[in-house]
């Protein structure tokens, strides 16, 4: 039955139409049946009954698939449970290829590229990150998510962002250079969500551990001393001495190093 369910989520990646701009919650002008299963799913994942609601989430994903966002938010939050709850390891990857497929059929049905990207990007990395196999997709996943959203990426996605630079990088699939950029690509971001924090009246100290955080981990990633930061810093800043990001970047390396 769990991989029927997978099977017909595969499926239904490649018959379901694009159809962005319909995918408000149009319960409304829905058949009286579609209604009927949206009920009966929204009340079993309201109990939390969560290898019930996969009979009415298929049927509605097969018959309505543009029937509102909340349909695939749900959707997500259904097989993420039943996947964290699966002691079994084939059924449990099942319920995680579904997940998958879930971000996947949003995408398609509703558009909303950019916020799945983020949260389709958290839901692997949960899942794959200790998985020598599948976690070198990880950082792929996560520079899509940046990519599509840059400031405006999920905080969770902000946070993790450097353990999955960390990932790639013990695999031996980053260079230093490539580790760098990264690491300067969500410092910069950080930095931009504190900077709008401020101008909200908004706490800081989540985003301030994030920097203190992603320094930590390039500390273990790339060997800082004086002579790193004058080769790799030092014609960056005499091009553009204004920077400030840039200049603070290089005052922490130097600190480091005393």
């Amino acid at each position: 039955m769990k991989l029927i369910t997978f099977v017909s989520l595969s499926i239904l990646i490649c018959s379901t139409g694009t159809t962005f701009s319909q995918c408000k919650d149009i319960t409304a002008s829905a058949s009286p049946s579609v209604i009927e299963k949206k009920a009966l799913f929204e009340d079993e994942v309201g109990a939390k009954n969560f290898s019930q609601a996969k009979a009415p989430l298929n049927w509605l994903l097969k018959h309505a698939p543009n029937l509102s966002t909340g349909l695939y938010i749900k959707g997500a939050e259904t097989f993420d449970a039943l996947a964290q709850a699966e002691k079994n390891p084939v059924s449990k990857q099942i319920y995680i290829d579904s997940l998958m497929i879930i971000y996947d059929l949003r995408v398609k049905n509703c558009g909303e590229e950019g916020n799945v990207a983020g949260r389709k990007a958290l839901s692997f990395y949960k899942y794959y990150y200790d998985n020598k196999s599948r976690s070198k997709e990880i950082l792929p996943l996560m520079d899509k998510a940046i990519e599509l959203n840059n400031e405006k990426i999920l905080d969770g996605l902000a946070e993790s962002y450097m353990n999955g630079v960390k990932i790639s990088a013990d695999q031996q699939l980053l260079d230093e250079n490539q580790i760098l950029d990264r690491y300067e690509k969500i410092t910069a971001i950080t930095d931009g969500k504190i900077k709008k924090a401020q101008a909200e009246g908004k706490p800081i100290d989540r985003y301030n551990k994030m920097n203190d955080d992603n320094f930590k981990i390039l500390l273990t990633l790339v060997k800082i001393d004086c002579e790193f930061v004058r080769k790799k810093f030092g014609p960056k800043f005499k091009q553009n001495p204004t920077d400030l990001d840039l200049a603070k970047n290089i005052f922490n390396f130097m600190l480091k190093d005393k």
